[in-house]
């Protein structure tokens, strides 16, 4: 891929993620064992759980050791306290950051500090996703 198409297909992710509204900002750190299949699994099954996760928008990428990966998601909740719950078990096998979606995660122009953040690397092989329970927001 071209450095110009890179840049447009991050572009457009960031644009995308920006115009949606969301209620949580996920990070999510393997210590051990964990390549991009393992993480997808975790992310299908954290939507697939959770029927209070309207939407989710996620993007892993490679450590630093260049051997394991960690995530980046934001999910759009009905009920976030339900949502906060059920993500406790991932303290079982990862380390685990939940903020909640606030003016904090943006800039002095109200633009998502998160979007571009997390599409950092979306053009460089990492492995991203959007799950949508057809909701109409």
């Amino acid at each position: 891929m071209k450095t110009e198409e890179k840049k447009e297909l991050r572009k457009s992710w960031e644009g995308f993620i920006s115009s949606k509204k969301w209620d949580l900002y996920l990070t999510i750190q393997y210590p051990s064992g964990c390549n991009y299949n393992s993480n997808r699994n975790v992310m299908q099954t954290i939507f697939d759980k959770n029927i209070s996760v309207n939407r989710m928008c996620w993007f892993s990428e490679r450590n630093k050791d260049y051997i394991n990966v960690h995530c980046h998601s934001l999910l759009y909740c009905q009920n976030i306290n339900s949502v906060k719950i059920s993500l406790d078990y991932l303290n079982s096998f990862a380390n685990v950051d939940l903020k909640i979606f606030d003016d904090s995660l943006k800039d002095l122009d109200g633009k998502s500090l998160v979007a571009r953040y997390v599409t950092k690397f979306v053009t460089e092989g990492n492995d991203y996703d959007f799950f949508n329970r057809n909701t109409s927001t």
